[in-house]
């Protein structure tokens, strides 16, 4: 049985979500990761689930040594495009994040923009946890960055849609406070030959509250050193959207 973020990350995806992504915000997602890192020159970087690596890339270009995972092989090529077009050099590697075959190789590493919680299972998730931890050196940085549960249940939307070319995104979400998932089905309308096609895609995102995720991390070895509301150095409260936490390699 295949996962649903197997096939949800396509062209679709890609056409909706990365437009609206400005080079501005790619900017301050990097020197958020600058700052909070404390990244030392020509220091060796992970980026956990780069997609096509608006971090990874620029990154690089600043002078660190960085290896892109993720599991989407177009993705990958967009990427290493995007690097060739850059002119710098870093290495992508397709791999799933909880089987990841790095030991004591990477100074830090990052997981940005909700890339967790994607497993049914949650003990996969602490699998992916224990991989980052065992790429890293001993001593190592780790930051993750993802939304807020106590503000995406204060701001909770249903419904949502957006205009792409030639077409539109529609999503409707439900969230089950019982398991703390986010299940939503998102159709793609306009697409396909003719314009007049539509395409139905669903997911389901484990979202932990902050108490959760320092339990996960003490769980996978790591010592928090950090906790960031909306890339601050402030404790999140509902109010914060994002909510990311530094930690160390124990």
């Amino acid at each position: 049985m295949s996962e649903w973020w197997e096939s949800f990350f396509d062209e679709n995806f890609l056409e909706y979500a990365f437009p609206r992504i400005s080079r501005r915000v790619t900017m301050r997602d990097v020197r958020f990761i600058e700052k909070a890192l404390a990244l030392k020159k020509r220091a060796s970087i992970l980026d956990v689930c780069c997609g096509i690596g608006r971090h990874a890339v620029e990154l690089a270009r600043r002078g660190y040594r960085v290896t892109g995972v993720d599991v989407s092989e177009r993705y990958l090529e967009i990427a290493a495009a995007r690097a060739r077009r850059r002119k710098v050099r870093l290495v992508f590697d397709r791999r799933d994040m909880r089987k990841m075959p790095y030991r004591d190789e990477f100074d830090a590493a990052v997981l940005m923009w909700t890339s967790f919680g994607y497993f049914e299972d949650e003990r996969d998730d602490l699998k992916s946890l224990r991989a980052i931890r065992r790429a890293l050196r001993p001593g190592g940085k780790f930051l993750i960055d993802l939304i807020n549960r106590d503000w995406l249940v204060k701001n909770f939307q249903s419904h949502s849609w957006a205009e792409v070319k030639e077409g539109f995104v529609l999503e409707h979400r439900e969230f089950d406070p019982a398991r703390s998932r986010l299940n939503s089905e998102w159709v793609f309308v306009g697409k396909g030959s003719g314009g007049g096609g539509v395409e139905r895609k669903n997911i389901t995102l484990r979202i932990y509250s902050l108490h959760e995720l320092l339990g996960l991390m003490e769980s996978a070895g790591f010592a928090v050193a950090a906790v960031f509301g909306d890339r601050d150095n402030l404790m999140p409260t509902p109010d914060h959207r994002m909510l990311g936490i530094l930690a160390w390699k124990r």
